[in-house]
């Protein structure tokens, strides 16, 4: 387990104490069990068997099995986050479907090897307020820096966006690429990964840089 699994920085020697192993053990545990297991099917006992922790440590840590989730959430959110470089700093004669290829690949394998935790956020959505927020929260900020990039490249005459709206675009868009890797993303077959990096990038590159590939 690396010292940025346990939420340390890369660069911080010092040894990892034994609470944030404990913590970090909670937050593997769940992500591990969600992929056979749906949330509303595991136990706090089944967590703590699974982490070598025990039911007091894990309360000491997480009020409930929601907040643990939440952890495990911003962990892999930072991935989606890491592998998004060229959002920051794009390179204007990027080829269109390059460009999306690359971020769309990238999100597709993310998705993947978390898909049963992602699954699980998405449909804690409707009975936990704070995974509800937490969701809210990071595909509002995904979307506003995609915005962004967008509103470059239009500047700069790169993009024909299907629609004026184009926070209301994204938003749409997002909400049909979660829907994909929800439906397809598990797949463990590379080719099919691909297949789904295909049709989310067609859709991308029709709705937002108006061009067909």
């Amino acid at each position: 387990m690396s010292e940025t699994e346990i939420g340390r920085p890369s660069g911080d020697r010092r040894a990892p104490g034994r609470g944030e192993l404990q913590r970090a053990r909670l937050v593997g545990a769940v992500q591990e069990l969600l992929c056979d297991h749906s949330l509303a099917e595991l136990s706090v006992l089944q967590i703590t068997r699974h982490a070598g922790v025990t039911r007091s440590a894990f309360y000491f840590y997480f009020e409930s099995k929601y907040a643990l989730l939440a952890a495990a959430m911003d962990q892999v959110w930072a991935r989606f986050a890491a592998a998004r470089p060229l959002l920051d700093g794009l390179d204007l004669t990027s080829a269109p479907s390059d460009l999306t290829r690359q971020i769309t690949r990238d999100a597709v394998e993310i998705w993947h090897q978390h898909h049963g935790l992602l699954a699980a956020v998405v449909e804690a959505r409707s009975s936990d307020a704070q995974i509800a927020r937490q969701w809210s929260d990071l595909t509002t900020q995904t979307t506003g820096q995609i915005c962004q990039v967008l509103n470059l490249l239009q500047s700069a005459g790169k993009v024909k966006p299907a629609s004026e709206d184009l926070p209301g675009l994204v938003s749409a868009l997002m909400g049909m690429t979660v829907w994909t890797l929800l439906e397809r993303g598990a797949t463990a077959d590379a080719s099919q990964r691909e297949e789904v990096v295909d049709v989310i990038s067609a859709v991308w590159l029709a709705a937002v840089w108006g061009v067909r590939w």
